[in-house]
């Protein structure tokens, strides 16, 4: 989450984020943890003023694609306020905040737009690493390349299983943006 973002929440809610904000969550949950926030701080302050400090924010962070939000004491309510946004957050893209779900995004679970879903996997997807594997797998072995390079079998039977998978990902990704009417070239 930026920065900008984090002071906001600690400064309006000094009770609950009294030790900081530890927060492994991206920009789009911000008003998911805002709206949980204000909600515990009122609760704070209707407990007794010798027992406020005592209820603080330890982590917030993504885990499979969902919201923790951990304190170090919570009340019935609070405990249930912070279940309910966390329901809520397989529902919310963690990146933008819009209508989202959870995905697979090369082996981490996710919750993301489809926009959000092809930016990931697009940014994950080395074109310079797809192409030198592509260039290696279709390599012969023990002859050299157009570098003068030889490809030993180790090297090229982890080529082709890696270009395999590239490959995998590359038609999800197209079957995908088909399903959600984005354009994917």
């Amino acid at each position: 989450m930026k920065e900008t973002k984090v002071n906001l929440l600690e400064k309006s809610f000094p009770n609950l984020y009294r030790e900081g904000l530890g927060t492994g969550v991206q920009d789009g949950w911000f008003d998911l943890i805002y709206d949980l926030s204000s909600s515990i701080e009122k609760l704070i302050l209707k407990e007794p003023e010798d027992e406020r400090e005592s209820y603080h924010v330890i982590q917030v962070k993504e885990k499979f694609g969902g919201l923790r939000f951990y304190m170090n004491r919570t009340t019935e309510r609070m405990a249930e306020l912070i279940s309910e946004a966390e329901r809520r957050s397989h529902y919310v893209c963690e990146k933008t905040g819009n209508p989202g779900r959870r995905l697979n995004v090369c082996g981490w679970i996710k919750t993301l737009s489809p926009e959000a879903f092809v930016s990931e996997m697009i940014s994950r997807r080395n074109w310079e690493m797809y192409s030198a594997l592509k260039r290696l797998a279709e390599n012969q072995l023990d002859e050299p390349n157009d570098e003068g390079v030889v490809i030993d079998r180790r090297e090229f039977e982890w080529a082709q299983k890696t270009l395999k998978r590239w490959q995998e990902i590359d038609q999800m990704m197209k079957k995908f943006c088909e399903q959600e009417g984005i354009f994917y070239h």
